[in-house]
């Protein structure tokens, strides 16, 4: 039987729907959908800067079972709407009398291809999630995003067999009110490709980048380097 009967998701990516944390997010949605649980999701690039939508946010969130931060780490950084979401939600839960003890998980990704690289980011969230008051039910740490991308996850095959495995997983035991399983974050952080593939391609990515800016050539110029 479930003890979560709403949800709300918080995509962090400045990208908005153009994102891979939108599609880690909407997979997310869809299973615990499929046990019943009630979910809406927001972009928080499109409602940070507003203070009627940040009220309306912050009541949705303080009324729901469990609420899922979705967001990708940019060179250890958060992004900034997710900080200030962060420091705002901080305030209004301290002005609050009645806190309900609702239920948090995270599900942070990044570029770089070892998911270890979100290990300190995923700290972070548990300490915030503790001084609000809420109840910490783990986070799911993903390495190489961009293999995602934008597509929708339910599509891909193949490679994405252990993040799908462990996402299943993780929105069942969400569902029941329970932390995300050891089994779940193990198979999630998995690499979704061997490593020399993802730098080589990552690698190409990036010169056709520079080629279409006109910058190829000065990609190893060191401005900064003092002459000795």
């Amino acid at each position: 039987m479930n003890n979560i009967k709403n949800s709300v998701i918080l995509i962090g990516s400045p990208r908005c729907e153009k994102s891979n944390s939108n599609s880690l997010g909407s997979y997310m949605q869809s299973q615990l959908e499929f046990y019943n649980v009630s979910v809406e999701k927001y972009y928080l690039y499109n409602i940070m800067n507003h203070k009627e939508k940040i009220d309306d946010l912050f009541l949705k969130i303080n009324e729901s079972d469990l609420i899922i931060l979705v967001f990708p780490l940019y060179f250890d950084c958060f992004p900034v709407y997710v900080l200030k979401m962060m420091e705002l939600l901080f305030d209004y839960r301290k002005s609050l009398k009645d806190n309900k003890k609702n239920k948090f998980a995270v599900i942070v990704n990044c570029g770089f291809p070892e998911a270890s690289k979100n290990k300190i980011a995923l700290k972070i969230c548990k300490n915030f999630v503790n001084e609000i008051r809420f109840e910490w039910n783990g986070g799911l740490s993903i390495g190489a995003g961009e293999v995602i991308g934008t597509r929708q996850i339910e599509k891909i095959k193949g490679i994405l067999k252990n993040l799908k495995k462990g996402f299943k997983i993780a929105a069942k035991a969400l569902a029941e009110g329970k932390s995300i399983p050891q089994q779940a974050t193990e198979l999630v952080s998995k690499p979704l490709i061997p490593k020399f593939i993802y730098l080589k391609s990552a690698t190409l990515s990036f010169k056709k980048e520079a080629k279409k800016y006109g910058t190829k050539k000065i990609l190893r110029s060191q401005p900064y380097l003092k002459n000795n």
